[in-house]
């Protein structure tokens, strides 16, 4: 892979995961709620949905999905509907001041690992994503499965560092968030928010 289709590559990515969305809010909320430590588990858990759906992208189900009207619909609704729930859950969540304590989480790390794990997988959109991207920077002459290592694994770093960056940045709110109302702001907010993705979601146009 000529060395500008890579840097190509990772502009192209950086600027879509940089982007706001369910992923980065979800790690934003349980930073705050429970600590930076505990929401690395968040990040490992959506780095590895996103892993499986880039397996599953090269495995050719993302082309599939692409040809497939009722897969497709099948998965877009399961998606949406998993984002509308939890953002139900964190807008009736208690108005408690977010008040992190060393070593301290009132929730186990596997279930955070799991919140965003289910949080990357509940959007197929992401596999034609990456099965609409992926093709555009593989040259069919090489090794396309070297290539497409390549391509997942920068993707992969990448979303990474991204989700480190929200992560450190949504630490300098929690001294905004000591008060019980703006917790509740704060929870109705990120909450209609998810809730807001999961129906662009399942009302968005194939």
């Amino acid at each position: 892979m000529p060395l500008h289709t890579w840097l190509l590559y990772i502009v192209t990515v950086s600027v879509v995961i940089m982007t706001p969305g369910p992923g980065m809010l979800l790690v934003m909320n349980h930073a705050l709620r429970y600590g930076t430590r505990p929401a690395l588990a968040t990040i490992a858990g959506n780095a590895c949905g996103v892993l499986c759906l880039m397996l599953v992208t090269a495995a050719g189900l993302g082309a599939l999905l692409a040809a497939s009207a009722t897969a497709f619909l099948v998965l877009k609704l399961a998606g949406a509907a998993y984002l509308v729930y939890l953002g139900i859950r964190v807008w009736r969540a208690p108005a408690t001041p977010f008040q992190v304590e060393a070593g301290v989480t009132a929730r186990p790390l596997t279930t955070l690992f799991r919140d965003g794990l289910l949080m990357a997988l509940s959007n197929p959109k992401i596999l034609l994503f990456f099965a609409a991207l992926f093709p555009q920077f593989i040259d069919p002459h090489a090794s396309q499965a070297l290539q497409l290592g390549i391509l997942a694994s920068t993707h992969l770093s990448i979303e990474l560092i991204c989700s480190s960056l929200y992560l450190l940045g949504s630490r300098k709110l929690a001294p905004l968030l000591a008060e019980a109302r703006r917790v509740r702001l704060f929870n109705r907010t990120t909450g209609g928010m998810f809730v807001g993705f999961g129906c662009l979601l399942g009302l968005s146009q194939r």
